[in-house]
């Protein structure tokens, strides 16, 4: 959700966030899960769909030890991108989905039945 979906909800607490964290690299807000958030790089906290689309094909290959080693702020394994797809896909609107256009891809809408990321018209 965006900053401004966020604060039209009821249950929005400017000073809590309303049960919801803010992904400090999309700066787009989730459920407050830890099991949707990584800590990878010192004190930064992004979601899981930040970690993994940023680490698309090309830098997978370079990083794939760390990536498949990573876990959630639960200090649950993920289980690299097969158990990102498994955790996420269920949830996924490939239609409003954010990282075709950011990151060039997405491993939810790639992994999503049916879905062209083509634009249509």
């Amino acid at each position: 959700m965006t900053e401004a979906q966020v604060t039209e909800l009821p249950e929005f607490d400017a000073d809590g966030g309303g049960g919801l964290f803010m992904c400090e690299s999309c700066v787009r807000y989730f459920e407050d899960d830890p099991m949707l958030q990584v800590g990878h790089s010192g004190s930064a906290v992004t979601c899981l769909h930040c970690f993994f689309n940023g680490y698309l094909e090309d830098l997978y290959v370079d990083f794939r030890d760390f990536i498949d080693a990573m876990t959630d702020m639960a200090g649950q394994p993920i289980g690299g991108v097969a158990g990102y797809v498994e955790r996420c896909l269920a949830l996924h609107d490939s239609e409003a989905c954010p990282w075709q256009e950011m990151a060039g891809g997405c491993h939810l809408c790639d992994a999503a039945p049916g879905f062209d990321p083509r634009p249509q018209g």
